[in-house]
């Protein structure tokens, strides 16, 4: 048993025998050790979360993936690395907003030998890495934006090609692309402006079950997962919108439905619900 009472410290036996005696240490004070850790990289911690979002946006063709991006705040840097944009584009820039086109286009079969064929993919994949980290430093600059890549399915898919070639690997030989990938995730945390990785949809060969295509670990590395969809109305317009499949920063969205018809369907207005959702109980109605 230990006393409470004595400075130092004792330990005693069960007769009440002194075993032991904890000497006190005397250090310096806690504010002192701290600053001794600040000269050394450490950072004091915000009280304030960034104002940003980093998103996966998965759903099928034609239901508003590349369309949801450009709601949010700009300027846009937006990375068309599959069709898709035409009149997407058009109708934001004409509506306002500032959007800036990189194209990636990228051949499954050049027409050369393999070892050609994979150095001219890896030479694009470096290009893309370099342009993405080139878009967020200059957003930086700005202070605030919006980088779009879209589809991170297809960027996937050009990191498979450039590390692998057309012959593949072996699923325990992913790893150098999982982390290659990674790598742009880790960029899209460490700036304050928003990313939105868009991701194409199927249907898995086994149960048929919708499943996002590409890198799955996606689902875990973002902040939120948004699954795109279109409700037709004859005589009417479509309704898009995304149902909240999770959030790490706010998991009370979690389930939510952001629809075009009540204009929820918006960056926007998720990153209003991400920052302020806890104080606004009333918006569970939404």
């Amino acid at each position: 048993m230990t006393t409470g009472s004595e400075n130092p410290p004792v330990l005693l036996d069960q007769a009440g025998a002194v075993v032991q005696t904890q000497p006190v240490i005397q250090t310096p004070g806690v504010p002192a050790i701290l600053d001794s850790l600040r000269t050394q990289g450490f950072q004091d911690v915000s009280v304030q979360a960034p104002y940003r979002a980093v998103i996966n946006l998965q759903g099928f063709e034609k239901t508003g993936k590349t369309h949801f991006p450009f709601t949010g705040p700009g300027p846009c840097i937006y990375f068309n690395i599959d069709v898709g944009s035409e009149g997407v584009l058009e109708k934001f820039k004409a509506a306002g907003q500032d959007i800036i086109e990189y194209k990636v286009r990228f051949k499954s079969d050049t027409g050369g030998g393999d070892a050609e064929q994979q150095a001219l993919w890896m030479q694009q994949w470096l290009e893309l890495k370099a342009k993405i980290g080139q878009a967020y430093q200059t957003l930086s600059q700005i202070g605030q934006g919006t980088v779009i890549l879209d589809t991170w399915t297809e960027a996937y898919e050009l990191c498979r090609l450039a590390h692998f070639g057309k012959i593949g690997a072996q699923p325990h030989q992913y790893g150098v692309i999982y982390a290659d990938l990674r790598t742009i995730v880790r960029e899209a945390y460490d700036v304050y402006v928003n990313t939105v990785f868009c991701h194409k949809m199927g249907l898995n060969f086994n149960t048929r079950e919708p499943e996002m295509k590409g890198f799955g670990d996606m689902n875990y590395l973002c902040q939120i997962n948004l699954r795109t969809f279109r409700l037709d109305n004859p005589g009417a317009p479509p309704v898009f919108g995304a149902h909240v499949l999770d959030c790490r920063r706010e998991p009370q969205m979690n389930g939510m439905e952001l629809r075009s018809d009540n204009n929820t369907w918006d960056l926007n207005y998720v990153l209003w619900l991400m920052h302020t959702y806890y104080n606004q109980p009333a918006l569970g109605a939404v």
